[in-house]
């Protein structure tokens, strides 16, 4: 699956472009973060992997959560929020993997993420990376060893010593940096992702080496959804990336704004073609809860 994050650099180019071309022109939207110490939004959050086969869809992967983003400082060089996860549905309990990956999501469950943006909104880090690593490794510990008491003929499947090692060397992998912390929150990154960007209104396209962009953008009331108005605005891109070894790609991003620069919601989608057969990825993201300051 081509990485969504590589195709936004590909984006800003694009826009880049096509914002020289109508430098003329300042009916742009800017997307930028007009955010205050206190405001809270809470969000829902999905994420489906499908095989497409003629008329057979199969669904690969599913995960569903809720979480809370609460803006704690603003500064003239960015933003410092708060990532609470709320509540979260399972995807596989009936894999040891599974349930451990449940239980862990379940436990983490109220605990504080720090990330922060740059002044435009868009996002750069996890700042305490390092304490929720140790965290959710102790709380890992306790459900392997939680596991194992109520079920103690896990003991001739694989030995408790063997899977600790083994979500140790994991943690260390997929923990073990700020850089890796900070890739595990795809939904931030998502959320954030074209802050900090400008955008003609009205349809334009754009070129790079990688891939042809189509934009869609416009501004007012959101036809009906809930507590718009006329300063809201939506950016819709398609980007078409050139035909490799049999297979060809496309990413559809689309996206709802409050004035201020907050995301309403998002739908992003990978489309992979191949064989006659499609590999579609999707992400999904709806508020349902705002509180400004």
């Amino acid at each position: 699956m081509r990485p969504f994050f590589i195709t936004l650099l590909l984006l800003i180019a694009a826009a880049s472009s096509i914002q020289a071309q109508e430098e003329e022109n300042d009916s742009v939207v800017n997307v930028i973060g007009w955010f205050c110490t206190g405001d809270t939004l809470e969000y829902v959050y999905t994420s489906k992997a499908a095989a497409v086969s003629g008329n057979d869809t199969t669904v690969t992967e599913s995960n569903w959560n809720k979480f809370r983003i609460c803006v704690r400082d603003s500064t003239k060089k960015g933003y410092v929020m708060e990532y609470t996860p709320l509540d979260v549905e399972p995807n596989d309990t009936t894999s040891l993997q599974g349930r451990l990956t449940y239980m862990a999501a379940r436990a983490a469950l109220g605990s504080h993420v720090l990330f922060s943006t740059d002044e435009m909104g868009a996002f750069k880090e996890i700042v305490n990376w390092k304490e929720i690593s140790e965290q959710s490794m102790k709380r890992t510990v306790l459900l392997i060893d939680s596991i194992y008491k109520d079920n103690p003929a896990l003991s001739s499947t694989i030995a408790k010593a063997d899977l600790m090692e083994s979500v140790r060397k994991s943690f260390d992998e997929t923990y073990g940096s700020k850089e890796k912390m900070s890739d595990l929150f795809a939904s931030l990154k998502l959320i954030f992702s074209f802050h900090g960007q400008s955008f003609p209104l009205g349809e334009s396209e754009g070129e790079t080496s990688s891939g042809k962009c189509y934009y869609e953008v416009a501004k007012g009331a959101i036809e009906g959804e809930e507590a718009t108005s006329e300063d809201d605005y939506q950016l819709y891109v398609k980007v078409d990336f050139p035909e490799e070894h049999g297979m060809k790609s496309e990413i559809h991003y689309s996206y709802d704004y409050f004035a201020d620069g907050w995301p309403r919601s998002f739908l992003v989608t990978n489309v992979e073609h191949y064989g006659g057969r499609e590999e579609i990825t999707q992400f999904h993201l709806d508020w349902v809860r705002k509180s400004w300051k």
